[in-house]
C-alpha cells in the first residue's frame, strides 16, 4: 500500500493518506482540525461541514458541486493553457441538478433502441466484437451519425 501525502484544505495540518482512484470521490475528515473534506482527483477539497451535515438537499448538492466545479475549472483552464475562453466563475452557465430524479436519459440514438444501464452480455460483445470496430470510419458513423 502506497501512501500519498494530503494536506489539509481548512488548516493546512499534513499527513499521508491511501489516495482514492480518481474515478472515486471520498468524504474524510481532518485529524487536526476535525473539519470536513472531499478528496476528489487526487486533490483534497474543503467542504462546509455544518452544510453537509444539517443542510437541505438542495444545499448539500449546490455547495458540492460549487466546490467540484472550482477543481474542474482548474482542471479544463490547465489543459487549455490557462484559455478557457471565458473568464466567468466556475458554475456561472452550468445547470446544477435539483435531484436524481430530475435527470432524464439521453433518448436511444437508434428506434427501438432500450434505456437504461448495458448488461453483462451487451458489455461482452461490445468488448468482443464492436471495440476493434469503432475506428473504422463508417461503422462508428452507423453507430452515432
Amino acid at each position: 500500500m502506497d501512501f500519498t501525502p494530503i494536506k489539509c484544505p481548512h488548516c493546512g495540518a499534513e499527513g499521508k493518506t491511501i489516495m482514492p482512484p480518481d474515478s472515486m470521490t471520498v468524504l474524510a475528515t481532518c485529524s487536526a482540525c476535525k473539519e470536513l473534506m472531499a478528496l476528489f482527483m487526487g486533490r483534497p477539497i474543503a467542504l462546509d461541514k455544518q452544510i453537509i451535515n444539517a443542510g437541505s438537499f438542495d444545499q448539500k448538492i449546490n455547495h458540492v458541486f460549487e466546490r467540484l466545479s472550482e477543481l474542474l475549472w482548474d482542471r479544463v483552464q490547465q489543459m487549455f493553457g490557462g484559455q478557457a475562453g471565458r473568464n466567468q466563475p466556475p458554475g456561472t452557465n452550468v445547470p446544477i441538478p435539483r435531484s436524481p430524479t430530475s435527470m432524464t436519459p439521453m433518448a436511444p440514438h437508434h428506434p427501438g433502441a432500450k434505456v437504461g444501464p448495458i448488461t453483462d452480455e451487451e458489455f461482452a460483445s461490445f468488448k468482443g466484437d464492436e471495440l476493434r470496430l469503432i475506428d473504422q470510419a463508417d461503422y462508428f458513423r452507423a453507430i452515432f451519425g
